[in-house]
């Protein structure tokens, strides 16, 4: 079954990946830009998250959706739903959270609805507690 959606690239921060940070709040951003048939539209997840000596607290999520080019709306379902809020065992949890869009656009009796969701993912992978720092994996994923 077609989504009426394709991507156009995904881009992700430039922190994607393993990183090591300090404690204290930080935060994760996923950008993808997706095409429509008809235009295009940009998609974001910001996962806002907490580290300190117990590991890896998910906060809140913010979302934006952006209408590049049709005639059409997009819109997000809410600001990033958290499926697993604490990761606290170094090398062996992580947090999860997502966001849904929806996309309907129409052109010329052309017509299509389609659903977007961005998964974000922190995994935990080890802590240093002298340098208050943690070492976790940043990752998302879009799917239709």
């Amino acid at each position: 079954m077609s989504t009426g959606l394709t991507t156009v690239y995904a881009n992700t921060e430039s922190n994607s990946g393993v990183v090591t940070k300090e404690y204290g709040n930080r935060k994760f951003t996923a950008t993808y830009n997706i095409l429509c048939g008809i235009g295009s539209a940009s998609i974001t997840l910001i996962n806002h998250y907490k580290l300190d000596e117990n590991g890896i607290t998910e906060r809140y999520g913010e979302t934006s959706a952006t209408q590049l080019s049709f005639f059409g709306s997009i819109s997000c379902d809410s600001q990033g739903t958290i499926t697993d809020k604490y990761a606290t065992k170094p090398g062996g949890s992580n947090t999860n959270m997502y966001a849904q869009y929806y996309v309907t656009a129409s052109s010329g009796g052309w017509n299509t609805n389609a659903t977007a969701k961005i998964d974000s993912v922190l995994t935990y992978k080890k802590i240093n507690k002298t340098k208050k720092t943690i070492t976790l994996t940043q990752y998302s994923k879009k799917t239709y």
